[in-house]
């Protein structure tokens, strides 16, 4: 099979199975009270949360950038930026062709000669660096809706064990990073604050008043979910996250669901600005390598 061929199965396969998810999701809610919930929202109270949101995505340009730095590529954060938010448009509007991380790749090696090898391993790295904040604040918010239970007091050290574990990992196996490391990590903490607070407003919005750390843990669960290469941009795999994790929290399902929705559609409109940034423009980055 053909590249151009495998592409296209690939998109077929993903929109199908973020199709069933959602088609799921929305014939085991009751619509009627979904749409009750979302008519009584507060639009403007997301105005601010998509602000949180771009914050959150222009400090994950920047965390990038200074892993890209290690191998040599020197970019403007500005330059950075642009071509970040290129690639989210990449990952979430055209899944069948390059994707964010392979338009970046080709872009880059292109105009700057970063090998495959280079680029795929600082943004691996940089991945992870976000998966390690993101799973000690699931720990963190788990056990904030559980104090009470002594069990759970016990997850509280797998948060500095695991930065611990992470530092070693890097030292021990990519060397280059351990001199960037804090203050990557320091980042991805700030992205997955920006987007946390973005989280509550989506929440506040549909005038939710209690349980706040229950749905916030759903929520980092979902976006671990919605980082699997399964679905259209995490289209449906948020939203199945935030239906199963309302259940058996007991929570309520429409507000949660609401919320994976409104989050993806934030993520959707941002990405959607990646289409002004041409390749005309583009081609205007200034790139220094060493």
């Amino acid at each position: 099979m053909n590249p151009k061929s495998k592409n296209r199965l690939r998109l077929f396969l993903k929109l199908g199975i973020s199709a069933t998810l959602l088609v799921f999701v929305y014939q085991t809610i009751d619509i009627t009270v979904f749409w009750n919930v979302l008519i009584k929202s507060h639009p403007l109270v997301l105005l601010p949360a998509i602000g949180l949101f771009i914050l959150s995505k222009w400090t994950s340009a920047i965390r990038l950038n200074h892993f890209l730095s290690t191998t040599g590529v020197k970019i403007s954060d500005a330059s950075n930026t642009k071509l970040y938010i290129l690639g989210m448009y990449h990952d979430l509007f055209l899944p069948g062709g390059k994707g964010g991380d392979s338009y970046k790749l080709y872009f880059l090696n292109k105009h700057a000669g970063i090998s495959m090898k280079e680029f795929t391993r600082a943004a691996r790295i940089d991945r992870l660096s976000g998966l390690l904040a993101l799973l000690n604040l699931a720990v963190f918010f788990f056990c904030l809706f559980n104090p009470n239970n002594v069990g759970f007091n016990y997850f509280w050290f797998v948060i500095p064990l695991s930065y611990v574990l992470f530092y070693l990992f890097i030292r021990y196996y990519f060397r280059t990073y351990q001199n960037i490391l804090l203050r990557t990590n320091m980042l991805s903490l700030v992205i997955q604050a920006s987007q946390l607070a973005c989280a509550v407003l989506i929440l506040n919005s549909t005038g939710l008043n209690d349980h706040y750390p229950e749905y916030l843990f759903i929520f980092l669960i979902s976006s671990v979910a919605a980082t699997i290469p399964v679905t259209i941009g995490g289209a449906g795999a948020r939203e199945i996250t935030f239906l199963g994790g309302t259940i058996l929290l007991h929570l309520d399902v429409n507000v949660g669901v609401l919320a994976g929705l409104l989050f993806y559609l934030i993520t959707a409109m941002v990405s959607l600005g990646g289409i002004y940034y041409n390749n005309k423009e583009m081609k205007n980055i200034s790139i220094i390598t060493d």
